[in-house]
């Protein structure tokens, strides 16, 4: 069967210097996808792998949890 992901996102990070030098990082459209870096170009490269290892565990689930009956469409929305 397969689940196809998407290719692209556009999603929003949020990067907050800590008291500690660190940069915290989060995606504002995913709650839970959040991680920290020593710079903000570190914090961005785990946000982008936090994000992509998310999507392909939803797909992962998506061909594990499916019955024989179930069916799959590309759902596009316009949000703008």
């Amino acid at each position: 069967m397969g689940v196809k992901s998407v290719d692209r996102l556009r999603l929003t990070a949020v990067f907050e210097p800590d008291e500690s030098g660190w940069t915290n990082a989060r995606v504002l459209e995913i709650p839970g996808i959040n991680t920290c870096g020593r710079t903000q170009d570190e914090a961005r490269e785990l946000l982008v792998d936090a994000v992509r290892e998310f999507v392909a565990s939803l797909a992962d689930e998506a061909d594990h949890g499916a019955s024989a009956s179930t069916r799959y469409e590309a759902l596009d929305i316009d949000l703008g």
